[in-house]
């Protein structure tokens, strides 16, 4: 199995090769709340997700990369022919010199300036309120430059209308201390859109920076609710790694391979077994050289990368890789980021709290960061520093008896002391922003932004602190009825549970089902799913069953262009509660 990095070449991929068809959705109805105020919603992007333009009336060929299509043949030769290079000779200097060569072209116009400024001039596809609402997107066909960065504004729109829901497209490569005062005049806009008298906010990743820092320097009185996923408001240790100084601290911790490429976009693909075949040396080489050209030639003295820099190792990596003097400006802006806001996440979220602000957080686990050592996240924001809760590496678990309400099914994460534990909701497996993919989570989502419940983690069982990932590129998972969740009680006697092939596109055969370290039979669950299909399992606790972790192993076969065996692992907690 090939280790390959997803931040770049996966980008480039997917905005090359899967360019979305969409279809427009006409539900322009205003909705208001139950006070019968006009409802609306923005939404507000992370890192790479707003697309960025040399010409925003100049339609997709203005984008700052370049289309595939565009690639002179040359190109796609060295890259072709250097893969079989590499896979039979160990050579890479064909396949790399290929690969720079198509991420020069796809991103040569991101180079920044020493002091912070973009070399060229760029655009994102939309700006302002006027042009921003969901509907104006349709009516444009602007909203398939913005979509990457917004796929939950149609499910949102469906709720309260398709004038009601903005996205905040912004240039991702600036600080959050700019963002924030160009947030802060769109939400001005927007409230002069319509009669809106608050409004509701969902974020991602670099976005729920931006949005902190709204709150931090201009108070809480327009805004009714927020929900943060995958907040890189602490930044992420991720920002270290990737620029460790060799090859052998340069190291991409992605045990699946090409397959975690594609769960880290959340799509399903033929692609995948052709990736299959790439060595795991050549890969791994060659994304390296990828990021080191990315950063070395274009995006060095972007201040919003600087801004997802981890609070720890922000004041070592400065003074390894700014100059205090040509990088001054740089500097300034991104001090005042992690010394204004992101050390002062707890009382920000405190006080919007106290202020009346309903703040959620949706959290993932499971999925090491794509470089460094084991740290546990989501690929790209570490599990700890997105929560402010305890997260042991990958394989650990806690020796010291710790089973608390807050305590993670696999026994690694603690959010007791989270920034908001009652507040704070958490998917096993779930890549880094990508709930939209996931229908359960989607849902949550929806519940979130839209109503006042639930309440905390353990008001709606449908919704509880910890759940597993249903995502379609994991093909198969086990669901109990009547709840979401983890969680087994052996009071309540045999629980009905749902095995489920979620895949959109493959079948599978399901070989067994394995119960490990956890006091419960599962009946016999076999047989061959297409998708959507399910099979219906009952989980019998033992006579003197007793509160402890463990995991249910799904052994399948997935029909791709070939069959591949493959191992679905889900964790447990049993408790007495």
């Amino acid at each position: 199995m090939k280790k390959i990095t997803a931040v770049f070449l996966a980008f480039l991929m997917f905005v090359t090769v899967f360019t979305p068809t969409l279809a427009a959705d006409t539900n322009d109805t205003p909705a208001e709340t139950e006070a019968g105020a006009l409802q609306a919603a923005v939404i507000v992007p992370g890192v790479i997700e707003t697309m960025l333009m040399t010409d925003p009336a100049g339609g997709q060929a203005n984008r700052f990369y370049a289309p595939l299509f565009s690639l002179s043949p040359t190109v796609i030769f060295k890259i072709l022919f250097g893969a079989l290079k590499a896979t039979f000779f160990k050579d890479y200097g064909l396949v790399t010199e290929g690969a720079l060569e198509l991420e020069d072209a796809a991103i040569k116009n991101l180079a920044m300036e020493p002091d912070g400024t973009s070399t060229y001039p760029l655009f994102t596809p939309v700006s302002g309120a006027a042009e921003s609402s969901y509907a104006a997107m349709l009516r444009s066909g602007n909203w398939s430059d913005v979509w990457y960065g917004a796929q939950i504004a149609p499910d949102l729109a469906k709720e309260i209308g398709n004038e009601n829901v903005y996205v905040f497209t912004y240039d991702w490569r600036l600080g959050s201390p700019t963002l924030t005062e160009q947030f802060a005049a769109f939400l001005d806009e927007v409230k002069s859109t319509a009669d809106y008298e608050k409004i509701d906010v969902y974020c991602d990743s670099y976005g729920c920076q931006v949005v902190a820092s709204y709150l931090y320097k201009h108070g809480y009185d327009d805004i009714n609710r927020i929900v943060f996923d995958s907040p890189a408001w602490t930044g992420t240790r991720l920002f270290k790694s990737l620029m460790a100084d060799s090859e052998e601290e340069l190291h991409f911790q992605l045990a699946a391979g090409a397959e975690t490429l594609f769960d880290f976009l959340m799509i399903e693909t033929d692609l995948k077994p052709i990736l299959k075949l790439l060595p795991d040396e050549s890969v791994q080489h060659v994304a390296q050289a990828m990021i080191k050209n990315a950063w070395n030639n274009y995006l060095s003295t972007a201040p919003g990368l600087w801004c997802c820099c981890s609070v720890d190792d922000y004041e070592e990596m400065k003074a390894k890789l700014l100059d205090p003097v040509k990088n001054a400006a740089v500097i300034a802006e991104v001090d005042e980021a992690q010394y204004g806001v992101m050390r002062h996440v707890p009382e920000i979220l405190a006080n919007a709290q106290a202020a009346g602000i309903q703040l959620s957080v949706i959290m993932n686990e499971g999925t090491p960061l794509f470089a460094g050592d084991n740290i546990n996240g989501d690929g790209v924001i570490d599990a700890a520093t997105g929560s402010g809760g305890t997260c042991l590496k990958l394989g650990e678990t806690f020796t010291d008896g710790r089973n608390g309400a807050h305590v993670s099914p696999a026994n690694d994460y603690d959010l007791t002391d989270a920034f908001l534990p009652d507040r704070t909701w958490v998917f096993y497996g779930q890549t880094h922003g990508q709930s939209y993919w996931d229908n359960e989570a989607k849902e949550l989502v929806k519940q979130l932004m839209l109503t006042d419940g639930p309440e905390t983690v353990f008001s709606d069982p449908r919704y509880p602190q910890f759940s597993a990932s249903h995502c379609p590129a994991y093909d198969v998972s086990l669901r109990l009825q009547d709840r979401g969740g983890c969680e087994l009680h052996p009071a309540e006697g045999a629980v009905q549970a749902v095995l489920r092939n979620d895949s959109e596109l493959h079948s599978v055969i399901v070989k067994s089902v394995t119960v490990n370290g956890l006091p419960y039979s599962i009946s016999t669950a076999q047989g061959f799913l297409t998708p959507g299909q399910e099979i219906s399992v009952t989980l019998t606790p033992d006579e003197n069953a007793a509160p402890t972790f463990g995991k249910i192993e799904i052994s399948y076969v997935e029909f791709d262009i070939l069959p591949y065996a493959k191992t679905r692992t889900q964790f447990f907690k049993v408790t007495d509660n």
